[in-house]
């Protein structure tokens, strides 16, 4: 039985391995997330330390892992994409066993399996969200397999596992990473049988403890020894004070797609249904674990409510109501007909996905005359003008001793000619660490030789920029020309 779960579950992640795929290949280059995090993994693949020589808010461990892997493999982006690929097809098959563990059948769990993937399709990455959630799945899977397993109390290896894994999920995302390590910890005291409950919680509770301080021990001494552990402090705490970028919640169901709209109403909705009938109705102990994991990611809807962070933060919400709802589906006297319907749907579906992935996969091919030139993004398709441009400014800046831009582009330009300027090519509101936007005023008033490129006013400029460093530049500095769409200010 077991070996043919597996053979499932290799199967499906082998099909939404093609999907994920054929659809990140035929991603044009732009994403600025997906840039911007390349850099710092390309910092790591140069030699820079996190913090001592490049800023950046989020914590240290995905930088440094994906930065020793391209260092060993490739220095090239689309090594990061086919990561990506790994990662998110292992995420949709991790839910499809969940939704199994939970009593789903498996043509439901793989119908919604499907459905989940689809609804990312715009996403697909391997930054630290998603690395974050992949983390999140196996804690959630293999807490539900151990305590059918281990009722009165988990071995000792497992408490100190699962402990490692919570402390990995802080060394990607400190604010979530905390508030999983926080259930990981207590969410036994509602699930252990009463006979020594305060004895097996305790001893379980300092095995997870020192898990956790196992990883995270390791990243504080790499941060001491390499002189960066003030700048951690600095640029992932004092400076995150001065993030300021808000999208309320609201907006989800003001300003979105009526799609979206609808989903963020269901999701409070989804979230009070689960727990009356967990904790109030007390009809079942099995959709605990994911529920109480699910709600406390609700935390990476703040600052910022938008569709991405809403997406990771209902995700397991979702997953875990979808599981009440179609478990009770189940246990009605269904018609034989509806299984037949079923399979005919899994049908169509797979046959579609083959059918579009390779489509896609052809098409990337046949785009061979339009895959970028420009250094570290070979392979990635980018149109031939943007891809002119792109160049025609690195090769400004390389001719020029000191040139910064000030733009929340500035990596799109600095990566192919292997530089890297602190600070400017992470311009970003909360991310310039304690008092940043004064300081880097203060630091253009006194550099008198120094280039700078800003925008010109017939684009937009990115939400995160801070204005305050723009308008300096404009007021006391002289525009002396223009190279691309930048204004060039000395």
């Amino acid at each position: 039985m077991k070996k043919r779960i597996d053979i499932q579950s290799l199967l499906v992640f082998l099909l939404l391995f093609l999907f994920t795929l054929s659809v990140l290949l035929l991603k044009p280059l732009g994403d600025l997330d997906e840039i911007w995090t390349y850099n710092f993994y390309r910092n790591v693949a140069n030699g820079l330390v996190p913090y001592r020589d490049f800023n950046m808010l989020q914590m240290p461990l995905l930088p440094l892992v994906y930065g020793l892997i391209i260092k060993i493999v490739t220095n090239q982006l689309i090594v990061i994409r086919i990561i990506s690929v790994l990662v998110n097809a292992l995420i949709f098959t991790k839910i499809f066993k969940i939704f199994k563990e939970l009593g789903l059948n498996k043509i439901l769990a793989f119908l919604f399996s499907v459905i989940l993937c689809i609804l990312f399709k715009s996403m697909y990455s391997s930054d630290y969200n998603f690395i974050t959630i992949l983390l999140l799945l196996t804690i959630i899977l293999t807490e539900l397999k151990w305590q059918k397993e281990y009722v009165k109390e988990y071995k000792t290896i497992n408490s100190i596992l699962l402990g490692f894994l919570g402390g990995l999920t802080f060394l990607l995302k400190q604010t979530t990473g905390f508030f999983i390590c926080l259930v990981i910890i207590f969410n036994r005291l509602y699930s252990l049988p009463k006979k020594d409950k305060k004895k097996v919680f305790i001893k379980e509770s300092l095995f997870k403890l020192l898990g956790m301080i196992i990883p995270i021990s390791i990243m504080l001494i790499y941060l001491l020894i390499n002189n960066a552990f003030g700048d951690f402090i600095n640029y992932t705490l004092k400076g995150a004070t001065e993030f300021n970028n808000v999208i309320p919640y609201y907006y989800l169901i003001w300003k979105s797609t009526p799609f979206f709209a609808a989903l963020s109403v269901l999701y409070p909705v989804a979230i009070i249904l689960l727990f009356l009938y967990i904790f109030i109705w007390k009809k079942t102990k099995e959709l605990y674990l994911p529920f109480i994991y699910g709600l406390v990611m609700v935390v990476m809807l703040y600052p910022i409510s938008d569709i991405v962070h809403f997406l990771f933060a209902s995700l397991i919400i979702f997953v875990t109501f979808l599981a009440l709802l179609l478990t009770k589906f189940r246990n009605t006297n269904t018609p034989k007909m509806f299984n037949q319907i079923g399979k005919c749907i899994v049908f169509i579906l797979v046959v579609a996905f083959i059918g579009i992935s390779v489509n896609n996969i052809q098409q990337y091919i046949d785009s061979a005359p339009d895959y970028s030139k420009l250094t570290h993004f070979e392979g990635i398709i980018h149109d031939r003008s943007n891809d002119i441009e792109t160049k025609k400014v690195g090769d400004y800046i390389k001719e020029h001793d000191n040139v910064k831009i000030i733009d929340a582009s500035a990596a799109l330009y600095m990566i192919p000619i292997d530089r890297y300027n602190k600070n400017y090519d992470m311009l970003l509101k909360g991310n310039l660490g304690y008092n940043g936007i004064q300081n880097i005023i203060e630091e253009i008033k006194n550099n008198q030789d120094t280039e700078y490129l800003i925008l010109n006013d017939n684009y937009y400029l990115n939400w995160q920029l801070p204005l305050e460093i723009i308008h300096y530049v404009k007021e006391n500095k002289t525009k002396i020309g223009q190279i691309s769409v930048y204004d060039i200010y000395k």
